[in-house]
């Protein structure tokens, strides 16, 4: 746990390997899950310190995401192919959603009861979590690695290994765009607050593009893969592999 001004205020230990996904429940609660196939629920006490107040395991290979669902549930993706839903008030898991057939990547929960998911199998698929069910598949042909949302304009991007980026309207379940915006694969995709989107990729580039005319506005590049992206404070950070964070201002 680090604060504002950088310094390390505690080491939370507890996952057996590699953690892979950080998830905060709310303001006194954290989860993370890893390569030992375990999610670890932390909780803070009356001094700030986190210690470790549940486990669960359930899935046969690595957790690769965690999204926070309504009511208290989490849902986990794996890659052994399942998503689990797991209830964090009665430490019980509550379902498993089963169709994909490959390496489930990243989730997105929408709404009070839709979860969306993408996969090393190809497809996108979305889910009526409490039912166990998926509503519709959107096959993005490649394996893909990364999904953002935009709920204003009900558009959902998908990031690909072979660096193409592309746009599906919900509403109607079509393909509306595809262009290649990397070289190689994108792992990582979010909507800026503006509307617009900012990419990540092996090949070491952030890009931020302008929505739905996919104009490219910015772009950074990093000497290794960058890992991940996020928004903060009025700032876009990106996080690379070579162990740097940095704070972009365009």
């Amino acid at each position: 746990m680090w604060d504002g001004a950088g310094r390390c205020l505690q080491v939370l230990e507890g996952n057996g390997n590699s953690i892979l996904d950080l998830l905060k429940v709310d303001d006194q609660t954290l989860a993370s899950c890893s390569r030992d196939r375990m999610i670890k629920i932390w909780r803070k006490d009356e001094e700030n310190n986190f210690y470790l107040t549940k486990s669960w395991e359930g899935h046969a290979a690595i957790i690769l995401d965690l999204c926070l669902l309504p009511k208290g549930y989490i849902a986990s993706a794996g890659g052994d192919a399942e998503i689990r839903i797991f209830d964090i008030a009665t430490n019980q898991q509550q379902g498993i959603l089963l169709g994909h057939s490959d390496w489930v990547w990243q989730l997105i929960p929408m709404g009070l009861l839709g979860l969306f998911s993408c996969s090393e199998d190809g497809t996108i698929r979305y889910w009526i979590w409490k039912e166990a069910s998926c509503a519709f598949i959107l096959d993005n042909v490649c394996p893909t690695h990364a999904i953002a949302y935009d709920k204003a304009l009900q558009l959902l991007f998908a990031g690909d290994i072979k660096g193409q980026l592309s746009m599906w309207d919900i509403n109607k379940k079509r393909l509306r765009h595809r262009f290649v915006a990397h070289d190689g694969l994108i792992r990582s995709i979010i909507i800026l607050p503006n509307g617009n989107i900012a990419t990540a990729g092996e090949d070491g580039f952030l890009r931020v593009w302008k929505s739905e005319t996919f104009f490219l506005i910015y772009e950074h590049q990093r000497p290794n893969f960058v890992q991940d992206l996020c928004w903060f404070q009025g700032r876009l950070f990106s996080a690379a592999y070579d162990g740097e964070i940095i704070a972009h201002i365009f």
